[in-house]
């Protein structure tokens, strides 16, 4: 479903993407059926797990579920930070300061490359796939 937000993202026609066609042209039936399927799957999301509702309120015995701990480690440095900061007395941040995350290596390699990301999904999917 990410090229239908994308298509809603860049205002052009939803289909244009999923067939490689002109992004211009006048609306046709497969751009509403893509926006009517996309609709249909964002409607069946819990809002509690974001899982299809019908998988996380599934009563069948044969459905279990693990909870998978995920650590996003840039969120963890900013809320080190924040505790850090708001540990002292009377620390005020400056009107209009937002604390963001920003990746770097130790290296001083660069952080956004094909290859780091290829290695990434690679170990994950060994990870999630000891057999293989």
């Amino acid at each position: 479903m990410n090229l239908i937000e994308t298509a809603k993202e860049w205002g052009i026609r939803p289909a244009s993407l999923l067939l490689h066609s002109d992004p211009r042209g006048k609306w046709d039936e497969w751009d509403f059926l893509c926006v009517e399927a996309h609709k249909g799957v964002l409607n069946e999301r819990c809002p509690h797990c974001g899982m299809p509702v019908w998988v996380c309120r599934n009563e069948d015995a044969d459905i279990g579920f693990k909870i998978v701990e995920d650590t996003c480690f840039a969120l963890r440095e900013l809320e080190t930070i924040d505790e850090a900061k708001s540990s002292k007395k009377n620390y005020k941040a400056p009107k209009g300061a937002k604390a963001r995350p920003e990746a770097y290596r130790y290296s001083n390699s660069e952080v956004f490359t094909g290859e780091m990301r290829e290695a990434y999904y690679k170990a994950k999917w060994e990870q999630d796939n000891p057999e293989s």
